[in-house]
């Protein structure tokens, strides 16, 4: 297939879905003739949307409903009737914001056209027409009347109490032609689509218009181009005052109209633009491995390693950015936008959906760069503000020209941007490295206290291992030993009695000679034996005693020193009794032993000390030496142990040493992110304001035509579409794209204002691709070298797209050769975005998948049900709570009671009780004081039940403006996001499933993939809760609807754990020790978890103050590493890890292992700050 074949597909593709569209879209039209609306007038009207043209129901809005008088009131039931059309047109507008538009049209005709006319979709322009002009009689075929409106104007319905009145809301007036596609043929169909750009042009279809003449003359030109054709009119066929309110699509004239245009050029023409990516895979892998260094990222905004792997896809052709919801996805565009300009590209940015360029466009206006982008405002979007068309193209053309006369020397200086990211990079290097070296301590500590009982003082380890023997270790424990028993034994002689008196007379006595003891012991004995009997012996038998004493104790007399020779002697000859001496005897013993031991002891000890000397050793250490010898082991065992805990305590010493003081590197960190971000943005504006200063240096013609247009741009707050004239001269518009080179709009209005020209840009983005239709995609990728495509294959696509047109579409591809994977509407399959055909042909993708919006318990079903079955999970970097009042949930299922709306019901799309629930549950979260600040977003999965809800809410005086409360059904909040979502389900009983078979994913119909993105849509809006209010329970709701799964999610997981203390397993005993000190010393207020799931990791604390509501992550630095956490998450560091956990919120404080032991004794101070941290 070539790319001029898959350019006709797609045009035959918009031809048959376009067929009919206007006389479809008018099933709920209402009508409003020349007697209920001033069309003149309000063609006429003001355009600052301050006028508002009355419908006339002068009936319904003076009369009360029971005094109507009965000949007016068939009349007054008409008003009434169309009023309430009004009321429904007007709240549906609502509900489908971004995919439907309320238009008036007006300018009807009516022609009669044979039954079955064909059209050859491959007729060339210079073929003629097989038949023109009359038809013969005698076969006159059988005819059928069509009703076309010629022109419409997008308006809006405002509502005074029963007032009525219609406010433009976009001056251009729209001409519907495609409905003629069918019916002229293809050279009067060009010719015609010719004219209306010569209308263009001229802005002859730009409100105010007080004159129908341009109106009136382009109906000249239809009617001469329907006078070619089968189709029969007269002069009555055309009423311009006529018109009807219709709710329709968006329109996409200009988008078919140049891809019309791009089936007629030259193939040759095509190539070098994005289109190429579809057919050949050239340009198309240019993917780098690895991750951009950040110096070579030029974006000014925060980003994550997944954002910054997009800048890996910018060489192809065409790449896909699936951006899941909350991922950063406007954020991820806005740093690519800086980045492509800062490299001298030109960027055009464009969705379907003008939300989506309004946050970008807002997030890049917070630089302050100027000559950056201009934007084109959607007038026809309510979200659009009177600031916004401030920012508008033609305020920012008008300031270029000012900014171009801005002197060199005004100009700032380039920052050094480089120098700020090598200050960084050095910052988070030293923390890094502090932090290996204290998990280093740990282990090298952990080791020590290992070995610890080990540890031998050896003041020379080397002599000691060549001198010392087992032998003599053993004799010196064992002199030790003899020492200790020896002042044992003398510690037991002096407890038996008073030595006192014995000192003074000793105290020359020689001890160390021995043996005194043991004499005095023989002489005790052998008094005991041979001493006299009797109380008290004559002085003459104790005289002969003694001496024989003296005679059978001569030796033990010998051995006694005279002072106690002479002590003795006065004790024998003492008149008292054998044991009374014998006693006297036993105590001079015991004090001569134990002095004669205290002496040994002395003299032992001071042989062990001298061996202690010469092996080297210190005392305490002996015991265990001999203990290690006495379990087997040896003395170079002692000696290994020595060095190694030597080796231990150096290695312990030196990482004390090293450390470093974090919260100045911390603080430079911080600072240097932020001076990054504000550098970037100073060079990308130098690089803008040189960009401008060359442009209006070549000469006068880029200042003239500056001028021109920025002129223009100031003549009227709404005159944009002066850009048209750039369609038919594209060398003025290149000049203003060398002085503005990122330009945002609708993808309509892209074809509507741009050049159809080659290359136009050098890339192409778009947003909210999923929402997007191949077909209107390819006149912007025409306009461009290189596309990308940011949106999410798993939310919504375009509801408009809808069709069982099957056979029809299937004939379509097989006439141009089309594979399924490249079709719009696949066999058998679902009609497909552009972000579906790009994956399925297999354009290099990057995934975000870093989840910033909601906690993980709020994004986990789509999480379970969508990203991680897709094999992109998302990693949830929220972890802020609020829960509903004190129930501890962030997901509530209320179950009403349907008495509530008993006999009231009107649909069975409505369900009364429900709503009338939610505006009492609205209430009660705006008026707590913790949830009052919250924006609410109301959905429905039908348009009847959120109608239904806007009115009972705006009965008890409940504002809805969309922004702070918003009641929509799923179409109208894909790319919208609110804090508290409520869900209302309608579905009351068990058989009404036939409601929600569009949501069932399992009937095969056509809208399988279509609901199942809707499902996805709705269950991830939500920020901080979620509120399901239903009808019954849980269990009866039918089996295999997605309501049913999601409610089974919500009563599972609306708890979050994070609420609860809930500690789990520690992974070491700091931890173990950190836990019980905190506990004790923080108290009661403080919800202490561990091993708590963050971003794929798991943090070992976190700490929440129940007071102030503020979190610590608590990290002890040492023991574990973030690699033993066995995530799917991968990064290189722990201050990685850490930047990854601050980006979603987290606070850190880390704990040192070696702080915690060296305070072992005040941990406490260790916890002050966290608690002033908390309590602040």
């Amino acid at each position: 297939m070539d790319l001029t074949s898959y350019l006709k597909y797609c045009l035959g593709y918009v031809r048959l879905s376009q067929s009919g569209g206007c006389v479809k879209s008018e099933a709920t039209a209402q009508e409003l003739g020349a007697s209920r609306l001033d069309l003149i007038k309000l063609l006429n009207s003001d355009l600052d949307g301050s006028v508002e043209e009355p419908i006339k129901l002068p009936l319904f809005t003076s009369l009360d409903p029971q005094k109507v008088p009965p000949e007016q009131l068939r009349a007054y039931n008409e008003e009434r009737k169309i009023a309430r059309s009004l009321e429904q047109l007007g709240a549906d507008s609502r509900n489908y914001t971004f995919t439907k538009q309320l238009a008036l049209r007006f300018g009807y005709f009516k022609i009669s056209l044979p039954l079955n006319p064909t059209v050859d979709l491959e007729k060339e322009e210079s073929e003629p027409e097989a038949v023109q002009g009359e038809l013969p009689l005698e076969t006159a075929p059988l005819m059928k009347e069509l009703e076309f409106p010629l022109f419409s104007v997008q308006v809006d319905i405002i509502r005074n109490k029963s007032q009525f009145s219609l406010i433009v809301t976009d001056p251009a007036v729209e001409v519907h032609i495609n409905e003629l596609q069918e019916v002229l043929s293809p050279v009067t169909y060009q010719n015609l689509t010719k004219t209306l750009g010569e209308f263009e042009a001229q802005s002859g279809f730009n409100l105010p218009i007080s004159d129908t003449t341009e109106l009136l003359g382009f109906w000249d030109h239809v009617r001469g181009a329907l006078a070619l054709s089968k189709a029969q009119f007269d002069s009555d066929s055309f009423q311009l005052d006529r018109s009807k309110l219709v709710l329709s699509a968006r329109s996409n004239f200009f988008l078919s109209d140049d891809l019309r245009k791009l089936t007629l050029l030259d193939p040759a023409e095509l190539e070098g633009t994005a289109l190429t990516a579809w057919t050949t895979s050239e340009d198309m892998n240019a993917a780098e491995d690895g991750e951009p260094h950040e110096s070579e990222i030029f974006f000014p905004f925060p980003y994550d390693r997944y954002q910054a792997r997009i800048l890996s896809l910018l060489g192809n052709r065409a790449s896909v950015i699936q951006g899941p919801p909350g991922t950063g996805k406007s954020q991820s565009i806005c740093n690519l936008i800086c980045h492509l300009a800062a490299q001298g590209k030109t960027v055009l940015f464009v969705s379907q959906k003008p939300q989506a360029l309004k946050v970008v466009k807002d997030r890049l206006k917070t630089l302050g760069i100027p000559n950056l982008f201009g934007y084109i405002p959607s007038t026809a979007a309510g979200i659009i503000n009177e600031q916004d068309e401030a920012d508008g193209a033609g305020p920012a053309l008008a300031r270029v020209g000012a900014s171009a006369h801005v002197a060199n020397d005004r100009q700032k200086k380039d920052p050094d941007t480089a120098g700020i990211v090598a200050q960084k990079q050095q910052a988070r290097a030293t923390l890094q490295a502090d932090l290996e070296r204290e998990r280093e301590y740990a282990r090298v500590q952990k080791e020590f206290e290992g070995i610890q009982s080990k540890d031998i003082d050896i003041a020379d380890p080397a002599s000691f291992s060549t001198r010392a023997s087992k032998e003599e270790v053993e004799t010196l424990f064992q002199k030790r030993k003899m020492a200790g028993e020896l002042n044992e034994a003398a510690e037991r002689l002096s407890q038996s009695a008073d030595f006192g008196t014995f000192d003074p007379s000793f105290q020359n006595v020689a001890w160390a000679s021995g043996g005194i003891g043991q004499a005095l012991e023989v002489l005790r004995n052998d008094w005991i034996t041979f001493g006299p009997k009797g109380e008290r012996p004559n002085r003459l038998f104790l005289w002969w005693a003694e001496r024989g004493a003296r005679k059978r104790a001569r030796e033990a007399w010998g051995t006694l020193p005279p002072e106690i020779a002479a002590y003795v002697e006065t004790l024998l000859s003492r008149q008292e009794s054998r044991a009374t001496v014998a006693s006297y005897l036993g105590v001079l013993r015991d004090y001569a032993l134990a002095k004669e031991a205290r002496v040994q002891a002395d003299v032992v000890l001071g042989e062990a000390e001298g061996l202690k000397g010469v092996l080297g050793l210190s005392e305490e250490n002996i015991v265990r030496i001999h203990e290690v010898l006495a379990k087997g082991g040896n003395l170079g065992d002692v000696v290994e142990s020595n060095q190694k805990i030597i080796g231990l305590k150096m290695a312990i010493a030196e990482n004390l040493a090293q450390r470093v003081e974090r919260a100045p590197l911390v603080d430079t960190m911080k600072k240097s992110t932020q001076k990054r971000s504000l550098s970037l943005a100073t060079c990308l504006a130098n690089r803008l304001q040189n960009r401008v200063a060359q442009a209006f240096r070549s000469g006068m013609k880029t200042r003239g035509i500056l001028a021109q247009f920025g002129k223009a741009f100031n003549k009227a707050k709404k005159a944009f579409r002066t850009f048209h004239k750039l369609r038919s001269e594209p060398e003025q518009y290149q000049a203003i794209l060398d002085v503005l080179p990122v330009w945002m709009m609708e993808l309509e209005a892209a074809s509507r204002l741009l050049p159809l020209k080659a290359g136009l840009y050098d890339y192409v983005i778009f947003d909210e691709a999923s929402q997007c239709n191949v077909a209107y995609a390819l006149p912007a990728m025409f306009r461009a070298k290189k596309a990308l495509f940011f949106g999410d294959s798993l939310q919504m696509r375009d509801p408009t797209a809808q069709t069982k047109r099957n056979q029809a579409f299937a004939d379509l591809a097989t006439t141009y050769n089309v594979s399924d994977p490249l079709r719009i509407k696949a066999t058998e399959g679902e009609i497909q975005s552009v972000l579906d055909i790009a994956a399925q042909r297999g354009i290099p993708t990057v995934a975000l998948q870093y989840h910033y919006r909601s906690p993980a318990e709020l994004i986990g079903f789509s999480n379970d049900n969508f990203y991680k079955q897709n094999g992109t999970p998302l990693y949830p970097l929220q972890h802020s709570y609020t829960p509903y009042q004190n129930s501890g949930r962030i997901m509530v299922v209320h179950q009403v009671d349907l008495a509530l709306g008993k006999g009231i019901e009107t649909s069975p799309r409505q369900n009364h009780a429900e709503a009338l629930y939610i505006v009492e549950l609205i209430k009660k979260i705006q008026n707590d004081p913790k949830l009052s600040h919250l924006s609410i977003g109301v959905l429905s999965f039908f348009a009847d039940q959120a109608r239904l809800i806007r009115e009972s809410l705006e009965e008890a005086g409940i504002e809805v403006d969309g922004q702070k409360l918003k009641v929509a059904i799923i179409e109208g909040i894909q790319g919208d996001e609110k804090d508290i979502i409520i869900y209302s389900f309608v579905i009351r009983d068990p058989e009404e499933k036939r409601m929600y078979n569009m949501l069932t994913g399992e009937t095969g119909d056509l809208r399988k993939d279509i609901s199942a993105g809707r499902v996805n849509v709705a269950f991830s809006r939500a920020r901080k809760q979620s509120h399901a209010v239903v009808s019954m329970a849980r269990e009866q709701f039918p089996d295999g609807i997605w309501l049913k799964r999601y409610l089974s999610y919500a009563e599972e997981y609306g708890k979050p754990a994070a609420i609860e203390e809930k500690i789990k397993p520690f992974d070491s005993k700091f931890e173990e020790e950190f836990f019980a000190v905190a506990r004790s010393t923080l108290g009661s207020g403080f919800i202490i978890r561990n091993q708590v799931p963050s971003c794929g990791f798991k943090i070992d604390f976190t700490i929440t103050s129940q007071a102030t509501g503020k979190s610590l992550a608590i990290e002890c630095d040492g023991p574990m590493h973030f690699q033993d956490e066995g995530e799917t998450v991968y990064v290189d560091s722990d201050m990685e890890r850490q930047e990854v956990l601050e980006k979603a919120g987290w606070q850190f404080y880390r704990i040192r292992y070696s702080d915690w032991l060296e305070k072992s004794e005040a941990r406490e101070d260790l916890m002050r700050p966290i608690q002033a941290a908390l309590l602040g």
